[in-house]
C-alpha cells in the first residue's frame, strides 16, 4: 500500500529531485493518513523481522535502480546508489515519524521542501 500511495503521486515528477520532494511529501502524508499501519509497518520488525527486513529490501532495490536510471539520463550525479537509497529511505522513514505521526503542525509540504533542498544540493551536480 505504502509504494502504490508513493509511486501514484510521484508518476507526475518532472525529474529525479522532483520525484525526491513528491515522495517525501507522500510518504509524510501517508504516515499521516494512515498512522496504523504505519506504525505496524514500523513495529513489523520485532515480530516478523524477515518480512520487515524484505519490505526495505525490496523498496530499496527499486529505488536504487531509479536512481541509476536518473544518473543515466544526467539528472543527479553518477555514485553510490544503493546507499543513496538506504539513505533517502531513512530519511524519509524519520521524516514520516516525526512530522506524520508525532507532530503535525507543520505543513507536509514544509518538510518536503526542507527536506527535498537537501537532497538536491547533495545529489544535484
Amino acid at each position: 500500500m505504502t509504494r502504490s500511495w508513493i509511486a501514484d503521486r510521484v508518476k507526475t515528477a518532472n525529474d529525479r529531485l522532483d520525484a525526491e520532494y513528491l515522495g517525501l511529501l507522500a510518504y509524510i502524508e501517508f504516515a499521516r493518513a494512515h498512522p496504523n499501519l504505519y506504525r505496524i509497518i514500523e513495529e513489523s520488525q520485532f515480530v516478523a523481522p524477515d518480512a520487515y527486513r524484505l519490505h526495505y529490501d525490496s523498496f530499496a532495490a527499486r529505488y536504487e535502480r531509479n536512481l541509476s536510471d536518473a544518473a543515466g539520463r544526467g539528472e543527479i550525479s553518477e555514485g553510490d546508489q544503493s546507499t543513496r537509497a538506504w539513505a533517502l529511505i531513512g530519511m524519509s522513514v524519520f521524516l514520516g515519524l516525526r512530522y506524520g505521526i508525532w507532530d503535525q503542525e507543520r505543513s507536509a509540504e514544509e518538510v518536503a521542501r526542507t527536506a527535498a533542498d537537501l537532497i538536491a544540493r547533495g545529489l544535484n551536480h
